[in-house]
């Protein structure tokens, strides 16, 4: 199976890790990859070839990648046939000062099918997959097959789509997410914020996380429940509104399975859990609509907050 993934033009660098199905745990046998790099454009393009031993499937079953046809994980595989799931995660480096910071990663989950006689079995479904990911956001692209997630901007009291007038520093812009359809659920979800905007090359270019595997990264972010509906309430912060961009980009992903009720009745061969991404646009009000007064009225403000 071969995987391309293209990172944006802000990647300083990037680091690709083949993991168990639950993208927790490295595999170390039975599975392999090797990276092969090249640059297009301003772009990072990493192909991934991953390639089975199957003669190692019989002393592989601790790594939490092998699975009977019904999709239950084993220990104890079956060499005749089973499904064989993993995780190729990518992250996106970026370098500052002398630190190499791991910005944010892409994980998706795939199936293989296998069926043989002992080890001499072949393995079903070995593609050519080609992704390509946001130049902004480099590992949180779509990468759903199965759901979509719906995002709107609503209200703090009210799942209803709220219109997109401009938001200005100090007010708060709630973003709710759901899965498209009533089958689905989410979890795992994470929220970046780009701001910045580059006209000259269409790119952002600040960005900062605001929700990580569920947890806000500030604690003026909050992540609630209403329902089927997911709500994040995100303040418009003071260096969202203080530069020449009056744009905003909220962007995220997650986690999108099946209800339990609906996943015990798929298909084998169908993942019941899947990445998607999201994004909606934040228009500002601007810190230096203030006029020739912003300078008093930002050192006022600052005596009383």
């Amino acid at each position: 199976m071969t995987i391309t993934r293209t990172f944006g033009s802000h990647t300083d660098a990037t680091k690709t890790e083949l993991l168990d199905a639950q993208c927790n745990m490295p595999v170390t046998s039975l599975l392999y990859k090797s990276d092969f790099k090249t640059t297009v454009g301003s772009k990072e393009v990493i192909e991934s070839n991953i390639t089975v031993k199957a003669e190692e499937i019989t002393n592989s079953g601790d790594q939490g990648i092998l699975f009977f046809n019904n999709g239950t994980l084993t220990t104890s595989p079956s060499t005749i046939s089973g499904l064989i799931k993993f995780c190729l995660k990518s992250t996106s480096i970026e370098t500052v000062g002398s630190l190499s910071v791991d910005i944010v990663s892409l994980k998706r989950i795939y199936t293989i099918g296998y069926s043989g006689d002992n080890v001499n079995f072949t393995v079903d479904n070995f593609l050519s997959i080609n992704e390509n990911i946001s130049t902004n956001i480099p590992a949180f692209g779509n990468v759903l097959t199965n759901f979509t997630i719906d995002a709107i901007r609503c209200s703090a009291t009210s799942t209803d789509e709220k219109g997109q007038e401009a938001i200005g520093e100090g007010d708060t812009f709630y973003v709710c997410i759901k899965p498209s359809s009533s089958d689905g659920e989410l979890d795992d979800v994470n929220l970046l914020a780009l701001y910045n905007y580059d006209l000259f090359d269409g790119e952002y270019d600040s960005n900062i996380i605001l929700v990580d595997s569920d947890t806000p990264t500030f604690s003026v972010v909050q992540v609630s429940r209403d329902g089927d509906w997911w709500r994040i309430a995100v303040p418009i912060l003071a260096l969202f509104t203080q530069g020449s961009s009056d744009k905003l980009s909220l962007q995220g992903n997650a986690n999108v399975g099946f209800k339990q009720n609906v996943a015990s009745n798929t298909s084998k061969m169908v993942d019941t859990t899947n990445r998607a991404g999201f994004g909606i646009e934040v228009q500002l009000i601007l810190g230096k609509e203030n006029g020739c007064l912003s300078r008093l009225f930002e050192k006022v403000k600052s005596l009383f907050f």
